[in-house]
């Protein structure tokens, strides 16, 4: 078996940076995209339209938002460029360079159910400081945000 050696590093690497390295070299990019676009959804688009579409999945820097109205979908194909400006600038990067609209049944029902059946346990204080401290050396609010929920909502899952 062959021995993995790492080179010594001169300083000290920040963790947001190790973080962005390691998502992008296990494909975790667009997963990690997906779920910000996800949690700032209303606050890109509004509640009016929050309602009518939803985002389906990322795939690389393609946003795929299913709608449940073909007359907005036609209108939301002219706001294009706005949401993906929007959400590059929620994002801080240049994560979205094109959004396919695609018409479908959103069931919002379904949709809060699924949610709400997910059974969640509290964090222990334990696990709060632990989240914290694994946290704590991200100088991008944002990122350190989505991390600590990643994290929380792992660990609150029962399975």
């Amino acid at each position: 078996m062959s021995k993995i050696t790492r080179t010594k590093l001169q300083k000290p690497v920040a963790i947001d940076a190790i973080l962005k390295n390691s998502f992008e070299r296990l494909g975790l990019n667009a997963k990690v995209r997906g779920f910000a676009i996800m949690s700032n959804w209303n606050k890109i688009v509004g509640d009016k339209i929050s309602n009518i579409a939803i985002p389906a999945k990322t795939i690389g820097k393609t946003l795929y938002v299913t709608v449940s109205v073909s007359a907005w979908m036609e209108e939301l194909k002219y706001l294009k460029t706005d949401m993906m400006d929007k959400i590059n600038k929620i994002l801080g990067t240049d994560a979205i360079s094109d959004i396919v609209f695609k018409l479908g049944h959103i069931d919002r029902v379904r949709i809060l159910k699924k949610q709400d059946s997910i059974s969640r346990r509290s964090l222990t204080s334990e696990e709060k400081m632990t989240i914290d401290r694994l946290t704590s050396d991200l100088k991008d609010e944002e990122l350190k945000g989505i991390i600590a929920g990643i994290i929380e909502k792992q660990k609150t899952i029962l399975k």
